[in-house]
């Protein structure tokens, strides 16, 4: 589907520069802040992630990425029997 301007402001994309942005950045932004980040509203940035897929399968792959770098972390601390780890996953796991 092509987009068709009709007026009013530009269509807003991003780069492939600024989709490597928001696949490193993605790991510590929220969606709210990467449109921040990039000048425009989150309502934006969702309407530019619906036309540029790439967007959002960068920022998808990075929160994956970044939540499993986290778990394996704390899994790690849970094996060396770190009390505090192994608390924060029993009330992880409750969580319902």
């Amino acid at each position: 589907m092509e987009l068709v301007q009709k007026g009013g402001r530009p269509v807003k994309t991003l780069t492939p520069d600024q989709i490597e942005e928001v696949h490193e950045l993605a790991a510590v932004l929220n969606k709210s802040q990467l449109a921040e980040y990039f000048g425009m509203t989150e309502k934006t940035f969702r309407a530019v992630e619906e036309r540029q897929p790439e967007v959002f399968t960068a920022y998808r792959k990075a929160k994956a990425k970044a939540i499993a770098k986290a778990g394996s972390a704390l899994m790690k601390g849970i094996n060396r029997g770190d009390m505090r780890a192994i608390q924060f996953f029993l009330n992880f796991l409750s969580i319902d």
